[in-house]
């Protein structure tokens, strides 16, 4: 989990592959990294068994994907992400 100086709580879903964002005082996430059908995989777009996560100042999310042996960068608003760190292909 990370909470962000505006209060705004990002939960990795680690068996849903995907990071879901929740504004201060609403029940209902949004997915920001993965898939929102929870569908794992190794493109730029998905994720699998994320773990670890950290948002910076304008909202960029990096995420450990564990199964993919790599770490993401998911900028602000984004459908996919990018390598940081980590595999290119498995």
């Amino acid at each position: 989990m990370f909470i962000d100086s505006s209060n705004t709580l990002y939960v990795t879903d680690r068996y849903g592959h995907r990071v879901q964002k929740y504004l201060r005082g609403n029940a209902n996430g949004t997915t920001v990294a993965g898939q929102a059908n929870s569908v794992p995989g190794s493109n730029l777009a998905q994720l699998n068994e994320c773990t670890g996560i950290y948002v910076d100042e304008l909202e960029n999310v990096y995420v450990s994907d564990m199964k993919n042996a790599r770490v993401m960068l998911w900028p602000k608003n984004a459908l996919s992400g990018s390598i940081c760190f980590g595999q290119t292909g498995i």
